[in-house]
């Protein structure tokens, strides 16, 4: 099926996310070394290379369990900025506390913040980047929905990523009154192919309810499906934009649409979360054993 834009596949998303969060933050670093006095990363030791791959592999494997290669993550400034600091904050943490894959703790401890502050910095100037001059011009998606009245109100509220997912126009049997400034065309009579090459559509949100799409719309919906242009239903927006099933699929058939194979969750995360739960369950229980015998003493 032919494809009418070029875009960068997933794979490819995540492999230049991966790429660059290593190497912008070793190219700060390396610079700080240059032009201050910065001996904590001292690109001169004749270990760097141990250090350089140590903190390669803490760096994309707190990535992977924060979700930093998450491509909805990703998109997203805010997530973005979570992510980052947590990635950051436990690949410190743990590089610091394995001196025998890092450097020695320097006397000047303000040297492991400027340390962590290089890679916090380093990893939000890539993902920065990245937002904005590779995935918004790539995945910018211009909307066009077939749909009734509260339908598109359902999509304009559950609608996230408004800066990603510009509604130009709507099909409908009658104008939407708060949609005033948005291109209104009637059902009963448009072109679909017009308006997409009007409005550069990339992607087009039909109705769920079968009896509002009628013969004519359905066969334009067709050729334009057979010409590689991206039509899903209202439903699936909402789903992929809130991660909830639509009420309109809450049936008794509603688990023919669960995908299985999709988690929601990153289990990585889940499983580290509940690692950290017991590790810092077992130091409260080591550091109460401590206290007992004291409260005994003080008793007697």
């Amino acid at each position: 099926m032919p494809q009418s834009e070029f875009h960068f596949s997933i794979s490819e998303r995540k492999v230049y996310l991966r790429f660059f969060d290593v190497l912008i933050p070793l190219l700060s670093l390396y610079s700080i070394g240059h032009f201050y006095d910065y001996q904590y990363f001292n690109f001169a030791n004749p270990q760097i290379s141990r250090w350089i791959i140590s903190l390669s592999i803490y760096l994309l494997f707190f990535g992977e369990v924060f979700e930093m290669y998450n491509l909805k993550i990703a998109s997203d400034k805010y997530l973005t900025l979570r992510s980052a600091l947590l990635t950051v904050f436990f690949t410190t943490l743990f590089y610091i506390f394995t001196p025998i894959f890092s450097p020695v703790l320097p006397e000047n401890r303000l040297q492991i913040v400027y340390f962590s502050s290089v890679l916090l910095v380093s990893i939000l100037i890539n993902r920065f980047i990245y937002i904005q001059f590779i995935f918004s011009p790539k995945f910018l998606k211009n909307l066009l929905i077939i749909a009734e009245e509260d339908e598109i109100d359902i999509v304009k509220t559950c609608q996230k990523n408004k800066e990603i997912h510009i509604l130009k126009c709507y099909v409908s049997n009658r104008k939407h009154k708060q949609l005033s400034d948005i291109d209104f065309y009637d059902i009963e009579n448009v072109t679909l192919s017009s308006l997409i090459s009007k409005h550069a559509i990339n992607e087009i949100i039909v109705s769920s309810n079968p009896t509002f799409i009628s013969k004519n719309i359905n066969n334009q919906l067709i050729k334009l499906f057979k010409n590689g242009n991206s039509i899903r239903s209202v439903d699936s927006f909402i789903e992929d934009e809130t991660f909830r099933i639509s009420e309109n699929r809450l049936n008794h058939n509603f688990y023919n649409y669960f995908t299985f194979s999709k988690s929601h969750q990153n289990n990585l995360y889940v499983s580290f979360l509940r690692i950290m739960d017991i590790l810092m369950s077992l130091l409260g229980i080591v550091f109460l054993l401590f206290l007992v015998p004291i409260f005994l003493l003080e008793t007697y």
